[in-house]
């Protein structure tokens, strides 16, 4: 329980920078990136975060160092200034995927810039993460331009589809 409750603050800080949107408009621009950056944050299901895909493509335990803040490296460093490190290469990703529109085919782009050489097994929790940003988070986050459509049809007790 305790577990579900860090994951929930950590959800709400992350959140709470991501700017209120008017209802019937999908967000635009820097707020549309932050808001997938911050959904990105968390697995879904079998898609694990950005950060356990980009821990695991650069073979490193995400959980351990996590739960082992102060821990450190052959260089000096604690695991939190690397997890830190880490969080920054997440978030230009997203930024380089956001500048290329989200299309599926920037993540081949991003892997060759990020990650040259490296075997797929290294670095298919992080394709994983970023199918997901651009197949399901996207699609469901322009679909919020059909909100009031679907309102006024729920109002008049009409069938609405699930957006999934």
């Amino acid at each position: 329980m305790e577990y579900a409750q860090n994951i929930l603050n950590n959800f709400e800080d992350e959140a709470s920078v991501v700017e209120k949107r008017i209802f019937g408009t999908a967000p635009e621009g820097k707020k549309i990136e932050n808001l997938v950056s911050v959904l990105l944050k968390l697995s879904n299901g079998e898609v694990p975060s950005i950060m356990e895909g980009l821990c695991k493509a650069y073979n490193m335990n995400y959980k351990y160092m996590k739960n082992n803040p102060y821990e450190r490296d052959k260089d000096g460093d604690t695991n939190l200034m690397v997890l830190n490190t880490i969080e920054d290469i997440g978030r230009t990703i997203i930024s380089k995927l956001h500048s290329l529109d989200y299309r599926e085919e920037a993540i081949e782009i991003i892997l060759n810039e990020y990650f040259v050489g490296e075997s797929r097994d290294k670095i298919e929790d992080l394709v994983k993460t970023l199918k997901f940003a651009t197949n399901i988070v996207m699609d469901n986050l322009i679909k919020a331009n059909d909100e009031t459509h679907y309102v006024i049809d729920e109002i008049n007790g009409e069938f609405i589809p699930l957006m999934v």
